[in-house]
């Protein structure tokens, strides 16, 4: 089973809201504060996006190899001194979907 392992630290911004994550057009989970969420997938390339209300994440793409296992990091992108333009200018990239570090 090849699989995408979404990590979440914790942080003031959202932390008592959980953000959907999306693969491939579709909702595969919510992710709370300080949780991880497994996503089983096919092998092969698939596309990413982290969702809070009207607010997301760009879209990333990967590529998970037969039994392989992607690490991803989802937070916040501005923090909370910064949600006015998080949620306005800033609502595409207001949260932010990247391969974890060291995996």
């Amino acid at each position: 089973m090849s699989l995408i392992r979404v990590h979440r630290g914790g942080g003031f911004a959202d932390r008592w809201r959980a953000y959907k994550i999306c693969v491939d057009g579709d909702e595969a989970g919510k992710i709370s504060a300080k949780s991880v969420l497994d996503i089983a997938v096919t092998p092969g390339s698939h596309s990413l996006v982290a969702k809070i209300d009207w607010t997301r994440s760009e879209e990333i793409e990967v590529h998970v190899g037969e039994k392989e296992t992607i690490h991803l990091d989802v937070a916040n992108t501005y923090g909370a001194t910064r949600s006015v333009f998080a949620i306005s200018v800033g609502r595409n990239s207001y949260l932010s979907l990247t391969p974890r570090a060291g995996t």
